[in-house]
C-alpha cells in the first residue's frame, strides 16, 4: 500500500506547474552562473573552475535556501489538498492505514523536491560544457561531484526541512502557516550563521569547515581566472 501511495503522490506532484517552474528556474540560474561571467552565485569564484566541486556544492547549498519555499509547497499541498477538496473525511473513513497514507504522501513530496533540486547540478554540468567558455576555466567532468552535491548535500537537508514543514502542515492544516514556518527556519539559519561568524565561534567554525572538506572527494579545482 505504501508503495502505491508514494507512486501516486509522486506522479501528482510531477504534473504540477510548481515543479516544472522550479526545475527550469534553478536550471537556468546555475546554467547561467557556469556559462556566463554576468551571473554569480556566492562570489566571483576567483581561480576556481566553473565546475569545481566547491562551486557545485556552493550552488546547491545557496539554492537550497530558496528551495525551502518549494519544499513547503510540495509537503503542505500533500497534507491540505484533500481537506480543501472536502475529500479528506471520505478518505479517512476507509480502511487505508493512516501511517501508510501520511508516510506515502511525505515520501512522494520529498522525492519531488529532490528531483527539483537535481536541476542545480544539471544546470552547472550543461553550462560548463558550452563551447564559448575558455578551456582554462573548466575542469574535468566528474559525475561523482554532481551526485555528491545532489544526494549528500541537498538530500538530507531537504529531508529534514521537509519533515519539519510536513509536521507543521499536519498540525495547522494551513498553507500560509507552513510558509511562516519557512520564514522561521530561514531566520534561524541566518542567526546561526551570524553566531558562527563571531570571534568566539571562529575556532569551531574552522573545525567544521575542515571536517567537511575532509569528507569532500579530492579533486583539482583551480585554474586561471575567468575573463
Amino acid at each position: 500500500m505504501l508503495r502505491h501511495i508514494v507512486s501516486f503522490e509522486l506522479r501528482y506532484q510531477l504534473r504540477s506547474p510548481a515543479f516544472w517552474v522550479t526545475f527550469l528556474l534553478f536550471f537556468l540560474i546555475t546554467f547561467g552562473a557556469a556559462a556566463s561571467d554576468q551571473i554569480s552565485l556566492g562570489g566571483d569564484g576567483g581561480n576556481v573552475h566553473v565546475n569545481a566541486p566547491f562551486v557545485i556544492a556552493q550552488s546547491s547549498l545557496i539554492l537550497q535556501l530558496f528551495g525551502l519555499f518549494v519544499a513547503a509547497a510540495f509537503v503542505a499541498n500533500a497534507v491540505v489538498r484533500d481537506d480543501e477538496a472536502r475529500f479528506g473525511g471520505l478518505l479517512h473513513s476507509t480502511q487505508l492505514p493512516v501511517r501508510d497514507y501520511l508516510l506515502g504522501r511525505f515520501i512522494g513530496a520529498w522525492l519531488t523536491g529532490l528531483l527539483a533540486m537535481a536541476s542545480v547540478p544539471l544546470g552547472n554540468a550543461v553550462g560548463a560544457a558550452m563551447p564559448w567558455l575558455d578551456p582554462d576555466t573548466v575542469g574535468p567532468f566528474n559525475p561523482g561531484w554532481y551526485l555528491y552535491a545532489w544526494l549528500v548535500l541537498s538530500g538530507p537537508t531537504l529531508l529534514i526541512s521537509s519533515a519539519v514543514l510536513f509536521a507543521v502542515a499536519l498540525l495547522t492544516r494551513s498553507m500560509s502557516q507552513t510558509y511562516v514556518a519557512v520564514v522561521v527556519l530561514l531566520v534561524g539559519y541566518l542567526v546561526a550563521m551570524g553566531l558562527l561568524s563571531q570571534p568566539r565561534s571562529s575556532r569551531s567554525s574552522r573545525w567544521s569547515t575542515h571536517s567537511a572538506l575532509r569528507r569532500w572527494p579530492s579533486a583539482p579545482s583551480t585554474g586561471r581566472p575567468r575573463s
